[in-house]
């Protein structure tokens, strides 16, 4: 079987002791109805504790396509990403929001003359999590992505992350032709070296992926 034959034949499956009820199964087949026809935009009303997540889900499974969910928080983001994961528990949830914990960017004050340099923190953990978002929609379909505004930032070319240079863990790799990116590759990280960087000597790459 070929990796394209696994990668279609994929699917959401839905984990739940509960089962759509009062407005909720209209709701379900008219949202997948409008999906299934190319519905552009569709909108789903519901007061708070309603089940509008769980009938997403339903929505979900029943259209099996990768998903984004997009939220306007890191906050809700994260309970959206926790409640996926119990819902789809055998597919891929994935949580893609910004990882600095600080960020000042760089100023001027005119009045007082003062440059303010920029600065950041960046949460090494929520890195791994972002970089294992974007290797899951490339190897497979059974995908949801729980995100934040960060999402609409590109991250460079596919092709770049599809066919990264290929080389034997702890094995040098040609510095001539070698992507930096290599060091996204998701790999165990053993060793002193910082998450996600790469040094370059005169004849050879190293990289530590994240």
């Amino acid at each position: 079987m070929s990796t394209n034959d696994l990668f279609k034949e994929k699917r959401f499956i839905l984990k739940s002791s509960y089962q759509p009820s009062g407005d909720q199964p209209e709701a379900i087949a008219r949202l997948v109805e409008g999906l299934n026809s190319g519905r552009k935009a569709q909108t789903l009303l519901g007061v708070t504790g309603s089940g509008k997540t769980f009938t997403m889900a339903n929505v979900i499974a029943a259209v099996n396509r990768p998903t984004l969910i997009m939220a306007h928080n890191k906050t809700l983001a994260a309970q959206l990403y926790g409640e996926m994961r119990e819902f789809f528990p055998e597919n891929a949830v994935e949580y893609f929001v910004s990882y600095y914990d600080y960020y000042q960017p760089e100023a001027y004050i005119p009045s007082s003359d003062t440059y303010i340099e920029k600065d950041a923190k960046i949460n090494e953990h929520i890195e791994q999590m972002r970089l294992s978002a974007t290797v899951a929609l490339l190897e497979r379909r059974d995908v949801i992505i729980v995100a934040s505004v960060s999402a609409i930032y590109g991250l460079g070319s596919p092709e770049s992350r599809r066919h990264p240079p290929r080389s034997a863990f702890g094995r040098a790799v040609p510095a001539r032709g070698a992507d930096a990116r290599a060091c996204l590759v998701r790999l165990v990280h053993h060793g002193p070296e910082p998450h996600g960087r790469h040094r370059a000597r005169e004849r050879d790459r190293r990289a530590w992926p994240s």
